[in-house]
């Protein structure tokens, strides 16, 4: 019999909420075309929005009546599973909304814990360093660093590095690392790992091109070629858009040097000279960087030792007291004539000696010419030679004053050549600059020339660097500048720019250099006036004058004998009245004209059909004619 069921009125609005059944699986979730993203405010008024306004009582329908009526269960089953997909989205966007207010309270978080700074890195001490406590390390830290220092004043200047309470050190290193920098930058760096300062037993020595954007707080940092950083920053004031970019990423590392953290180790490794001039690239350099150990070179005794260290054993057996003594000697006579000193000096001798089956040294570089001797072979210049004997009398007494202790007034040896071209200007710089030397006031017997070409760059902002190059080179010796005078005429800003430069390294490293300028008389007048600094900085004006015709001739006969021939008689006259002709003449040239009326002469003589007893005689057949010379030289007076 049929049973009779209740009328369902609105099936749409059924709920089965008390209806047990398995839920079926859903193969495809169409997706809406819009949705409204649910956030933390609104989840409560999504999820009113999908319950159903009304829900029928079903209570009195029972399992049984349910499962009689006819279609009623693929009906209910679509039902339930779309109020299940529903119920679904509101979890999942609960979900959705819990998610992301959690990640939002682990950024406020990690926001409110204190950051790691980036220069920041643990210091991982040594065994000594966790078994002491800090009052036995800082007691054997002083006392290690007694040990390792020779004088009094260096104890002080780095007691910050040993001190347990303080943490980080900025100073500078002078002195070659071949001789007693080298071994106590080893010790010293031994010292900071026993009492917990650095992480390990070494240091990172750091060209200034490569100085890190951050210091580690666990390490030393040597920093090297400062005069990379001169090169390219000294005097140079343009750091604009349109300067180069190798100024700025020196400027950068520049700011990364003087702005590194306080708790860094940086130490500039450097020399005196090179330190000068690094210091003045920015004016916070010197309060920062303001403690100075100053290290003093090996004695000749030490290096000697080395030498003898640094030599295998067969060539050893060679070595006793006389060749020691010897070789001390030779190291007081030759040791400042060398491109290197202390180990490397050691070891370039005991290289050199091993190339020998018995004890050889390199040939003795000491040349104890005198100036009287020097100027023999100078013809003229009378008045230029008076100046120079009076130069050399005065450095002699000077440097006899400040060995007795007199404080002397600062002085700089900038000087000024004036005169034509030929008149041995670069002959008398170069017994200048031995003079200088000899005294000691240069480092190196050298005289590096150069012209206006070699200073100013033809792109951009690269004039300043190309000066400070030639200034870097001259270091230590005599920087001659030929014809200075066209840097003011010819060259423009490019001319200025290479001046200033100039006129500041004159200034800065006037203990370490000498500059000479050179050229004509007249031009140089405008040279001086072009910068007011050039005067103040010119100590010693040397004005040459044109060779005579009787100095041209004697000229004439050394450089003809100096070639191994023989001036005849008949020869004479002719080259004399070429002499008197190009005396007379402006701009003839003065020497270079005896080279090139030499040249001239030997070449024509060649073309003579001689005999054999004849060919080293110079004849009156070998001087050309005055028409032949002009033809060689072009129009005199040009």
């Amino acid at each position: 019999m049929m049973k009779k069921f209740k009328k369902v009125e609105d099936l749409d609005n059924l709920s089965f909420s008390s209806v047990k059944k398995e839920p079926t699986q859903k193969t495809h979730i169409k997706k809406e075309t819009k949705q409204e993203i649910p956030t933390e405010e609104n989840a409560q008024e999504v999820t009113q929005k999908v319950k159903p306004e009304h829900q029928p009582e079903v209570s009195s329908l029972t399992t049984d009546d349910l499962m009689d009526f006819s279609g009623i269960d693929n009906l209910a089953e679509a039902k339930h599973e779309e109020v299940k997909m529903e119920s679904a989205s509101v979890e999942s966007a609960k979900e959705e909304i819990s998610k992301e207010g959690i990640e939002k309270l682990a950024k406020i978080n990690d926001n409110k814990k204190p950051k790691k700074k980036k220069n920041e890195s643990v210091i991982k001490k040594s065994e000594f360093a966790e078994s002491h406590s800090k009052e036995e390390l800082e007691e054997y830290g002083r006392t290690k660093l007694k040990e390792i220092c020779y004088e009094e004043s260096m104890i002080e200047t780095l007691f910050p590095l040993i001190c347990q309470d303080l943490i980080g050190f900025k100073g500078v290193f002078i002195g070659d690392k071949g001789g007693l920098k080298g071994e106590f930058m080893d010790n010293l760096v031994d010292l900071l790992y026993d009492i917990g300062k650095i992480s390990e037993p070494s240091y990172e020595a750091v060209p200034f091109a490569h100085i890190p954007e951050k210091f580690d707080i666990d390490k030393i940092y040597f920093i090297e070629d400062l005069n990379d950083a001169v090169i390219n920053l000294f005097n140079l004031d343009d750091l604009s858009q349109t300067s180069s970019v190798t100024q700025q990423e020196y400027r950068t590392k520049m700011e990364n040097l003087i702005k590194a953290a306080g708790n860094t180790y940086i130490i500039l490794d450097t020399m005196d000279t090179e330190l000068k001039g690094f210091l003045t690239l920015d004016a916070r350099l010197p309060f920062i960087y303001g403690r100075k150990v100053a290290f003093k070179n090996l004695s000749n005794e030490a290096i000697v030792e080395r030498f003898y260290n640094a030599l295998d054993e067969y060539h050893q057996k060679f070595v006793g007291k006389d060749e020691k003594d010897y070789l001390l000697g030779y190291l007081e006579r030759n040791r400042r004539y060398f491109p290197f000193d202390n180990q490397e000096l050691a070891t370039y001798l005991a290289n050199y000696t091993s190339q020998y089956q018995e004890l050889k040294l390199p040939k003795e570089k000491y040349n104890a010419k005198t100036l009287e001797e020097s100027f023999k072979s100078i013809v003229g210049m009378e008045v230029v030679k008076k100046q120079i004997k009076e130069l050399s009398e005065y450095l002699v007494i000077r440097q006899k004053l400040e060995k007795a202790g007199i404080k002397l007034p600062p002085f700089n040896l900038h000087m000024m050549f004036l005169g034509n071209p030929g008149v041995g200007k670069t002959t008398i710089a170069r017994i200048i600059a031995k003079v200088l030397f000899d005294l000691g006031y240069i480092r190196e017997e050298k005289l590096v020339e150069v012209t206006s070409k070699d200073l100013v760059s033809a792109y951009g902002n690269q004039t300043g660097i190309k000066t400070n190059k030639v200034i870097m080179n001259a270091m230590g010796g005599v920087l001659f500048v030929d014809e200075a005078y066209s840097l003011a005429i010819s060259c423009g800003a490019s001319g200025a720019e290479a001046i200033a430069n100039l006129i500041k390294a004159m200034e800065d490293y006037k203990g370490d250099l000498v500059v000479m300028f050179a050229g004509y008389s007249l031009e140089m007048q405008e040279f001086v006036r072009s910068n007011s600094g050039i005067a103040s900085r010119i100590s010693y004006v040397f004005e040459f004058s044109d060779y005579t015709t009787e100095e041209l001739f004697k000229i004439f006969e050394i450089k003809l004998a100096n070639t191994g021939m023989i001036f005849g008689e008949d020869a004479k006259e002719p080259v004399m009245k070429l002499c008197k002709f190009a005396a007379g003449r402006r701009n003839f040239g003065n020497g270079r004209f005896v080279d090139k009326l030499l040249q001239r002469a030997l070449t024509k003589h060649a073309t003579l059909d001689l005999p054999a007893d004849k060919m080293l005689v110079l004849t009156k057949d070998s001087i050309p004619e005055v028409e032949e010379i002009m033809a060689s030289f072009g129009r005199f007076g040009a």
